[in-house]
């Protein structure tokens, strides 16, 4: 395999969204053009009015490409000793 991909579909109040929970693998140019082909395909069979994904940075400029765009920052703060 090159790829790994996990979607869900998620029910928000504007209606249904194609949540891309992972996207992992090796070799990446060879595949991502048919894996966002394929989901976005599949998220419009679902009747889904917006993709969604939280990502690493790199993968902001891949996905620029078809069309996505950061509409969020994701903050984090991973556990030291003592808060």
């Amino acid at each position: 395999y090159f790829g790994i991909v996990i979607t869900e579909i998620i029910e928000k109040p504007l209606g249904k969204v194609c949540h891309i929970f992972m996207m992992t693998g090796r070799q990446r140019q060879k595949w991502q053009y048919l894996v966002i082909k394929d989901i976005e395909k599949f998220a419009q069979e679902e009747k889904c009015s917006m993709m969604e994904l939280i990502a690493r940075p790199g993968w902001k400029r891949v996905l620029k490409t078809y069309g996505y765009k950061d509409t969020h920052v994701l903050l984090e703060k991973k556990k030291e000793k003592k808060y």
